[in-house]
């Protein structure tokens, strides 16, 4: 009868053990376990969305132990953040997808070098790029750390501290140079570890964002060969299309227009679609107002560039220019209705007026004379600025 009760139990326990270890279809489940940092950390877990970052879920670290588990249709990455000093301001990407166990080990605070483990593709992918700049990302992480407890206390400092408050603030810029030699050697790693490694979604991404990265370098710098050495692998084919187009454009940077240039010019679509060119415009000076729906400065832009076409009348035409999708930009217009002539290049791609006058950040404004000669190019909104920039050249 013992025997028999022993067995029922042990058949029990053994099936508990067999569910526990089976995560359902449409859910996953992480599991961490964390040394050598104290109970109570709060750890939360993320997901990126265009409106900003937003917590999924949240633990407390009990005897070294948390879990999220929640429900996952689809493949795609998260992350892992940490509440409490001496966490650094990152975080530990993590990708879920349906039915899959995802275990988490660490040995410190820095979470960002905690060890992801899944029969998950991408995520032994991003492990392979963790370990190949391991050591970067240690002391990278730690310099993180420092900068935090750094803010902190002098944040927390009286006026009178003044000294101290001023030796704190030296060694932040130190610790905040060595971030920057640290990102390098990090990247440079990475960069290293791509010329070899598979052409995939991860490559791609980080490819496209490190000819980002190059586009304001200068050209001949270690970071930017490296990068060079990386585009050499794609084929033409790649090169022409998609990911391979615009790494292209940030890295191979066509000819720019400058001021003493003649003015570019190229096909702009009104909101029914009729096309114009800045050539049709006749006499007087030409302002070009590149810009964004989502841009606050570009708004904050527009009452002072419906002033100037009033101040000058007849002497300056005003152009507006987007290459946001037809149904976006006409949905700003409708709502914010800005003066001027508003015209679109979003069919140009990579290769339109954006691209010809080195338009990165928005807003981007350039001034083009009566002899269709570019006189002024600048960034950035502030007040009167435009004014101040027209006024030079309209009032001479």
């Amino acid at each position: 009868m013992k025997i028999g009760l022993f067995a029922v139990v042990a058949a029990l326990a053994l099936g508990a053990c067999a569910s526990a270890r089976d995560v359902p279809e449409g859910e996953f489940r992480i599991e961490g376990r964390v040394r050598h940092v104290p109970d109570g950390a709060i750890l939360s877990l993320v997901v990126d969305k265009p409106t900003g970052y937003v917590v999924v879920q949240a633990d407390t670290l009990r005897r070294g132990k948390f879990v999220f588990q929640d429900t996952a249709t689809v493949l795609r990455q998260l992350m892992i953040t940490a509440e409490g000093e001496g966490f650094p301001n990152t975080w530990l990407p993590v990708w879920v997808d349906s039915g899959k166990r995802i275990r988490v080990n660490g040995q410190d605070k820095l979470l960002d070098l905690w060890r992801v483990e899944s029969n998950i593709a991408e995520q032994q992918e991003s492990n392979a790029y963790t370990a190949y700049a391991l050591e970067e990302r240690r002391k990278l992480s730690e310099c993180a750390v420092e900068q935090v407890a750094l803010l902190k206390q002098m944040g927390g400092m009286y006026a009178s501290d003044t000294k101290e408050k001023r030796q704190l603030a030296e060694r932040f810029d130190s610790v905040t140079h060595e971030v920057t030699v640290l990102t390098t050697a990090m990247a440079l790693k990475e960069l290293e570890y791509m010329q070899t490694a598979p052409k995939t979604p991860l490559w791609w991404e980080r490819l496209l964002m490190y000819a980002k990265i190059a586009r304001m370098m200068a050209r001949d710098t270690v970071f930017v060969n490296q990068v060079r050495a990386v585009y050499a692998r794609l084929t033409e084919e790649e090169r022409e299309a998609g990911d391979g187009a615009d790494i292209a454009y940030y890295l191979l940077p066509k000819k720019i227009v400058g001021v003493g240039d003649a003015m570019a010019d190229g096909d702009l679509y009104d909101r029914e679609g009729k096309v114009h060119h800045l050539s049709e415009l006749e006499g007087g000076y030409i302002l070009l107002d590149f810009y964004g729906s989502g841009c606050l400065p570009c708004r904050q832009a527009l009452p002072e560039l419906e002033e100037l076409m009033e101040m000058y009348k007849g002497k300056l035409h005003v152009v507006g220019i987007s290459r946001e999708s037809k149904e976006s930009w006409i949905e700003y217009l409708d709502k914010v209705k800005p003066a001027g002539l508003q015209w679109n290049e979003a069919d140009a791609g990579r290769e339109g007026l954006f691209r010809a006058y080195g338009v990165q950040p928005i807003p981007h404004y350039v001034l083009i004379s009566p002899e269709r000669k570019v006189v002024d190019s600048w960034v950035g909104y502030g007040e009167g600025r435009l004014k101040m920039k027209v006024r030079r050249w309209l009032e001479e």
